[in-house]
């Protein structure tokens, strides 16, 4: 057969050379599609018509949501000094400041498990013959109890305590208190913070039976429970302010929460 198709004339040859019977293949300068791995973290695959695969639209990324807390305890003055105001409360520069007699750490609130608990506050030799203390329902701002407070000049540890009469504090819920001293100008001296009541665990009911009253104020102390232990302990020393060892308990509890600056300040 070969031998035959070599015998074909030259102008048949050319002939069927012209229809097309010899193919050569031309290559096509296609371009493959980008193939975007998938982001697993940057939201769905976008799988679109034409079997391409995109990248996904970038996600923004989504802040977490803070859980509500009872806001940081504020210590200091809304004196911005405008005029000497803060000259005009304080005797002199170099007074103790205004205190609550609470732990100073990074708690947002401290406890209690008393329906009527006490607050101490150290109120320095001021200008000011009263200060206001208010506390509210952190949740609602709804009043609970407002009074005006006499001060003696020389200053003091005064304990703040909730009257019987009125609506117990509800456990589990915050409360939001202010003292601030009322002197001449209209920035005053204040401090706040937040108070909580729990109901005591089954374990801190057992311990506080079985151990003596004066002592409660060391159980409350190692519970975690700080607005009763003081109290606990300031109440017995008022009773007895020569006693030797209720006044070594009352500065070590002070010293171990950063306030040695008042362990020897009285009790008023």
């Amino acid at each position: 057969m070969l031998k035959s198709l070599f015998s074909i004339p030259l102008s048949l040859k050319i002939f069927i050379l012209s229809l097309g019977l010899w193919v050569i293949p031309v290559p096509i300068n296609a371009e493959k599609p980008t193939v975007i791995p998938y982001d697993v973290e940057g939201g769905t695959e976008d799988t679109r018509p034409g079997g391409t695969r995109v990248a996904p639209s970038p996600v923004p990324p989504v802040a977490p949501i803070a859980p509500i807390t009872p806001r940081d305890l504020e210590r200091g003055t809304e004196d911005t000094k405008p005029g000497g105001t803060r000259d005009q409360c304080f005797t002199s520069e170099n007074i103790k400041p205004l205190t609550a007699l609470i732990p100073k750490s990074e708690k947002q609130l401290e406890l209690t498990v008393s329906p009527h608990p006490s607050l101490l506050i150290y109120f320095p030799p001021s200008q000011a013959q009263t200060a206001d203390f208010v506390i509210s329902n952190y949740n609602t701002n709804q009043l609970v109890y407002k009074i005006t407070l006499n001060l003696p000049k020389t200053g003091g540890i005064l304990m703040i305590t909730l009257p019987k009469n009125i609506p117990e504090l509800q456990t589990e819920t915050p409360y939001s208190w202010t003292v601030k001293l009322n002197c001449p100008g209209s920035n005053l001296p204040f401090i706040k913070g937040l108070i909580q009541r729990n109901i005591p665990t089954p374990e801190l009911t057992q311990k506080l039976a079985e151990t003596p009253t004066d002592q409660h104020w060391l159980i409350y102390s190692q519970a975690g429970i700080w607005h009763d232990a003081i109290a606990n302990l300031a109440a017995q020393l008022r009773q007895n302010p020569n006693d030797p060892q209720l006044k070594e308990n009352w500065q070590k509890l002070l010293k171990e929460v950063e306030l040695n600056v008042i362990v020897n300040e009285p009790l008023i």
